[in-house]
């Protein structure tokens, strides 16, 4: 496989690595292709200026951290996903020093340093980001539960601030820091304003195990939601800005598990055995346009001989971390700018129902209404489909009636969402999506007149004896989309119907979930029978009494409408529908401002 071995990153990988490799490949190339955009630290604000190298007593001595050694630099200011800078999230700060004779090629450097807030990451290794990728939140608390320094790195990147220079930013992995003479050590570094020594904006974890998915400013709270890229361009035109990139140096230890130790993310060095070193001083003095950055691709692999990146041949060695996102990142940058992937990454790949392998010059612009369950289908299928999409949401978060809410830790959705076996197709999108399913817990329906629990039922064993030799043979096609197949007397009120067919309390005591559900109520005279009858047949009459399991995704239906909307390029929450307009040169949806 000559591709394969003309890169160094696959040669280095075992099967199993490999494999883990291609699977989370795949899946940020169909978002960042599909988005157009970076997947995480999507909006920015990028600073230049330069870095003066510092002499480090006490530190083994490194060609690139020559003592005053002048280089120019970018660094890259965004918030982690929230496009609100009020909201609470991950802050990262992504350096690229650039060669003094192309200082103006921002798309080539001599080191690229991604940091982010938290001096540790969530995963130890390869393996574990991926359960914790493709996991929903019960799984990461599970991780949690085991791994207790996950979930303290977790809270830790997660920052309330006021400004990008109020907190530190760590690279967390580690990579090889070569000492002049040959001898091999390992680094880490640190960037910070050299006016606050300790670290800030740290969050109140309270009990929870993890922060939450997605946060909301704090009420009251008026200020820009831009407000923090304000500040570096105010700050910039002023004096510019003065910063600190610092590093951590210790040697490779020689005993295998000492050494994965050493260099596992999602453990911190001791400062005291491991102190931190001034490598340069930064001064930022110019605001690079946004149209320049968006073409840079930033990877960890960018660095010089003597601080190169660590191979793993697991994934279960910590090295696979920064390994694998080496890879990741190459390929989602080259899906993001419309590119292919080097042929060697490309062995990674196969054809995605995401990123469409041939799409019109001009691709059809649609705009969905509503990013509830019909909406977020349906731009999920034109984006597949090659369609350019834009999502309108009025609430603040998608997901309508499906939605879900945490309370207490808990998940619960709003609505009474039971998933049988006819649910096929849900099926099938979860395991797309990657959500694992859970049996639901056991249904309670509380009789709020009585203000009490209800536990006596009507026995309705006859009437769905009746039902099933009277009725379900007459119901053929009925789990297919649309009703014209069926019988006329199917469109009779549901209760006429019931009554003329002896089994009202059957469809009176399989009505509570149909109403539950938010489908309306079965003494409705305008509810036809076939509506109802659909949902029988689609959530109880289908099924075995004795087989009868109902399952609901882990994590809420909310979650399952939030992965879908994050794999969609453009969705708009927050977005009132002023008008809809048709004239000749196409349709024109006008959002309030």
């Amino acid at each position: 496989m000559p591709a394969v071995d003309a890169d160094p990153r696959l040669a280095s990988m075992d099967d199993e690595f490999r494999a883990l490799a291609a699977e989370i490949v795949r899946g940020f190339r169909a978002m960042s292709g599909a988005r157009k955009k970076r997947v995480f630290h999507p909006t920015s604000t990028t600073l230049a200026g330069s870095v003066t190298m510092s002499p480090m007593p006490g530190a083994p001595s490194n060609a690139f951290f020559e003592p005053g050694r002048v280089l120019p630099l970018i660094i890259r200011f965004a918030n982690g996903v929230q496009e609100d800078d009020a909201a609470w999230d991950n802050r990262g700060a992504t350096l690229r020093v650039l060669s003094p004779e192309r200082a103006d090629h921002l798309d080539r450097g001599l080191l690229d340093l991604l940091m982010t807030t938290g001096c540790t990451f969530s995963s130890r290794a390869a393996r574990d980001f991926r359960a914790w990728m493709l996991g929903d939140r019960s799984a990461r608390e599970a991780m949690v539960r085991e791994h207790p320094r996950f979930g303290v790195a977790a809270w830790e990147m997660f920052r309330a601030i006021d400004s990008y220079t109020d907190v530190h930013y760590f690279t967390k992995v580690v990579q090889s820091y070569v000492e002049t003479e040959g001898a091999p050590f390992l680094t880490r570094f640190r960037l910070r304003d050299p006016r606050r020594p300790e670290d800030a904006g740290f969050l109140d974890a309270g009990s929870a195990l993890l922060p939450p998915d997605r946060t909301s400013r704090a009420a009251g709270d008026e200020r820009s939601r831009t407000f923090l890229h304000d500040d570096l361009r105010r700050r910039i035109g002023d004096e510019g800005i003065d910063l600190l990139l610092e590093l951590q140096v210790r040697s490779v230890p020689a005993d295998p598990a000492e050494r994965d130790d050493a260099v596992d993310a999602s453990r911190a060095w001791s400062e005291d055995t491991h102190p931190w070193h001034e490598a340069g001083r930064i001064h930022l003095n110019r605001v690079v346009a946004n149209p320049q950055i968006e073409s840079v691709a930033f990877n960890p692999v960018n660095a010089p001989r003597e601080l190169a990146m660590i191979h793993a041949r697991t994934a279960d060695d910590p090295a696979s971390l920064n390994h694998l996102r080496s890879i990741v990142y190459e390929v989602a940058a080259a899906a993001r700018l419309g590119k292919e992937p080097s042929a060697a990454l490309a062995s990674l790949l196969v054809p995605s129902p995401r990123i469409p392998s041939a799409s019109p010059a001009r691709p059809l612009k649609v705009a969905v209404i509503g990013g509830g369950v019909s909406g977020l289908t349906a731009a999920r299928e034109l984006t597949a489909a090659g369609a350019a999409v834009t999502v309108f949401e009025r609430a603040d978060e998608v997901g309508g009636k499906a939605a879900s809410v945490e309370i207490g830790g808990h998940v619960f959705d709003l609505g009474a969402h039971l998933c049988s076996a006819a649910y096929e197709q849900l099926a099938a999108l979860l395991e797309d999506l990657g959500i694992e399913r859970d049996d639901v817990s056991p249904v309670i329906l509380y009789d709020i007149e009585a203000n009490e629990p209800r536990t006596n039922f009507d026995d309705v064993n006859v009437e769905f004896l009746r039902y099933h030799t009277h009725v379900r043979p007459h119901l053929e096609g009925i789990l297919d989309p649309g009703f014209d197949r069926h019988e006329a007397r199917f469109a009779a009120p549901l209760a006429t119907w019931a009554a003329s067919e002896g089994i009202e309390h059957l469809v009176a005591a399989t009505g509570i979930g149909f109403t539950a559900s938010g489908y309306g109520h079965p003494s409705n005279p305008e509810l036809p029978a076939l509506y109802f009858l659909k949902y029988a047949e689609t959530a109880t009459f289908c099924m075995d009494p004795v087989t009868l399991r109902y399952w609901t995704p882990r994590g809420g239906f909310g979650n399952v409408w939030k992965r879908v909307a994050d794999e969609l390029p453009d969705v708009r929450c927050g977005a009132e529908i002023e008008a809809v307009e048709r004239d000749a040169d196409g349709v024109r949806v006008r959002v309030a401002a």
